[in-house]
């Protein structure tokens, strides 16, 4: 009896070392095939992200075959200058040489001119008209050749700057029509780019309408802003027939857009009324600002004992898109004065940001003429 139970338990181990010796994997073995399943996992994921981030560019072909180009294609570059400069350039020449530099920080190469113009001097005669398309920096077509440039629509906004990033400004230094001529109704080049005081003036275009890019013809014309303001470039390629060298996009931070300096509000009233012994005065004083969204406000001294400050308004023109400002000068009765004398008004009108402008303006009080029918009306400013 003994003997059998013997025997069965041995024969109990030998199948189950039998059964341990099939096993597919052994607590050694399955370390093995986890590493290699992971290393088969990860080489399809590898390839997966090396075609998916390295064709990236392959896919923005395909979806703006219209107007970005191959690097092998012969363009005029352009860009705007991410450096903001007062109105005194150095001329047309500084301006050039501005834009040169800009390129030249940015390794870009190439000769470049300003999309610019004085009182005499045209940007379609400094620039070559070429048949070549002109693109931005990423590669994205503004125009198809000098024609389509100069027909007042681009094809994308000039809104990448020298090293490729974006940059956006209401304001951009240009003096120029939309084909590339002065102002058929007045120059304003800050004295032909050579200053940067106030009272004189510059034209501008713009690359931003509030956050839509701007493509129509006020790229190059929209407005003007005193010279002491600082605005960037439009850089444009002079045609060297050479592939485009595309830039990298700059590991450095975006710049703001540029913020709208502060113009200053102008006394327009150049001279009052005359007053008149027994009539009664009336006058308006006038004053604007290029910042509609600036609230005014005027201080008027100096007047006579019979007159006074009335009553002043603020009104936006929503056409030339800034804001009148007028004040009245009323009597307090009867002009009382027996003798003919000239007066010194003093004018002062001032925005929320400091901005200010003052004017004399002197008030002539005459003894010699009676009151007058209705048909002869006080004299008066218009607005």
């Amino acid at each position: 009896m003994s003997t059998k139970k013997t025997a069965r338990k041995s024969s109990k181990r030998v199948s189950t070392k039998k059964y341990k010796s099939k096993s597919p994997l052994s607590l050694a073995n399955s370390k093995y095939l986890v590493i290699i399943l992971m290393v088969c996992a990860l080489i399809p994921l590898t390839m997966i992200m090396q075609v998916f981030f390295g064709n990236i560019k392959s896919i923005a072909h395909t979806q703006l075959p219209e107007v970005f180009v191959g690097e092998n294609d012969k363009v005029n570059r352009v860009f705007i200058t991410s450096t903001s400069y007062y109105g005194d350039l150095g001329g047309l020449v500084g301006a050039d040489a501005k834009c040169q530099n800009s390129a030249d920080s940015a390794n870009l190469g190439g000769e470049w001119k300003a999309w610019l113009s004085d009182n005499n001097t045209t940007a379609s005669s400094r620039h070559i008209h070429s048949t070549d398309s002109y693109v931005r920096l990423d590669g994205l077509v503004v125009a198809n050749n000098w024609e389509d440039l100069t027909d007042g629509t681009l094809q994308n906004a000039i809104n990448i700057d020298e090293f490729g990033r974006n940059m956006n400004s209401w304001g951009i230094w240009t003096n120029t029509q939309i084909d590339g001529t002065l102002m058929n109704y007045g120059s304003a080049s800050c004295n032909n780019w050579e200053s940067a005081i106030d009272g004189t003036y510059g034209h501008l275009g713009c690359n931003i309408n509030i956050s839509t890019p701007v493509t129509d013809s006020y790229w190059t014309w929209n407005s003007s802003d005193y010279c002491s303001s600082t605005y960037p470039l439009y850089c444009i390629e002079q045609n060297n027939n050479q592939p485009i060298p595309m830039v990298e996009p700059s590991t450095k931070p975006t710049p703001k857009p540029t913020a709208k300096p502060n113009s200053k509000p102008k006394i327009t009233t150049n001279s009052l009324p005359w007053a008149y012994i027994g009539r009664t005065y009336n006058a308006i004083i006038e004053g604007t600002d290029t910042d509609s969204n600036d609230t005014l406000n005027m201080t008027i001294t100096g007047l006579p004992d019979f007159l006074s400050a009335g009553s002043c308004k603020q009104i936006k023109d929503s056409k030339k898109q800034n804001v009148v400002y007028n004040c009245s000068i009323v009597s307090n009765g009867a002009i009382r004065l027996t003798y003919t004398k000239t007066y010194q008004v003093n004018v002062t009108l001032t925005d929320n940001r400091g901005g200010k402008d003052t004017k004399t303006l002197p008030l002539r009080v005459y003894t010699s003429i009676k009151p007058v029918a209705t048909k002869y009306p006080v004299p008066t400013i218009r607005p």
